[in-house]
């Protein structure tokens, strides 16, 4: 059974969805029950002996530098972090996949869901009953993944991360990532995604977890529900400057955050507060009443 070699955790994006804190810090960065989400999947790491961890890092690439020192991992910066989606950053961690845990930084695992060895490769699925535009899996009666799609009930899921590549299929998805890589049609692309297009050639099966065993924050409400404790104007100066432009005494009031995009890159956000619509831009720090 082949032990894990290494673990690669991504951490190269702009967090966009999570206005207005994506303006000051990464997901990743942000504590959940106490710990940050990206320190409790190393410190889970080492738990099962995974001591060898990399972390791809883009759009925030220096405040990650702590990492370096105080939990011992090797940082690679992914360059083309703001142009292309996750598939580049597993493919700026070309030279160090192995037998490689891959994981995305701002996922949360209330129990400890890695392994240290494993005799196939997998994507960690959850169950969801009813409707779903989670990545839904077709499988075989191996819990082989023979299809995927975006849409589907009552299915097995998984989101993007966490997965066990074995050496050989770490091997071939980066041989088929090299001849397109610069290629714009495949610039939006997830790595996942991007490995859909050649299941018959990497054959991966699931590991059945529980239904909660994975907790994914898209929004900052979703993690103010999960983490009521949770203070967002304590790590963001952009939510700090719209509490005091609207004389808010409490940034939970504020809600319903949608972003504003320029490109893949957030530039502001609308919100709700106390029932009426507003707009906040990032680069003059204006909050304006929508009309």
């Amino acid at each position: 059974m082949p032990r894990v070699d290494n673990a690669v955790i991504l951490a190269a994006g702009f967090s966009s969805r999570f206005v207005p804190i994506c303006f000051d810090k990464p997901k990743a960065l942000l504590p959940v029950c106490g710990e940050t989400l990206i320190e409790r999947q190393i410190r889970q790491l080492h738990d099962v002996g995974v001591h060898d961890i990399i972390v791809i890092t883009g759009a925030y690439r220096h405040q990650f530098d702590f990492l370096q020192t105080k939990h011992h991992v090797t940082l690679i910066h992914n360059p083309d972090y703001a142009v292309k989606n996750n598939f580049a950053s597993l493919y700026a961690a070309r030279s160090v996949l192995k037998n490689t845990i891959i994981s995305s930084s701002d996922l949360f695992f209330p129990d400890n869901i890695f392994v240290n060895q494993s005799d196939y490769a997998y994507y960690a699925s959850v169950f969801v009953n009813g409707p779903t535009t989670q990545r839904c899996l077709t499988l075989n009666e191996r819990d082989e993944i023979i299809a995927t799609s975006y849409s589907g009930r009552d299915t097995w899921i998984t989101f993007g991360g966490h997965a066990f590549l074995t050496e050989d299929i770490s091997q071939k998805l980066i041989d088929l990532i090299h001849p397109v890589y610069h290629d714009p049609l495949y610039a939006n692309k997830y790595w996942v995604d991007f490995q859909d297009e050649h299941l018959s050639d990497m054959p991966m099966r699931i590991k059945k977890l529980p239904p909660n065993a994975i907790v994914e924050f898209n929004t900052l409400e979703a993690l103010r529900s999960f983490d009521t404790n949770f203070n967002a104007r304590s790590f963001s100066a952009a939510m700090d400057i719209i509490c005091r432009r609207l004389d808010c005494p409490d940034d939970k009031m504020i809600h319903s955050f949608e972003p504003i995009k320029s490109n893949n890159e957030a530039v502001g956000c609308f919100f709700v507060y106390r029932g009426k619509k507003y707009q906040y831009l990032h680069s003059t720090q204006q909050v304006e009443l929508c009309i």
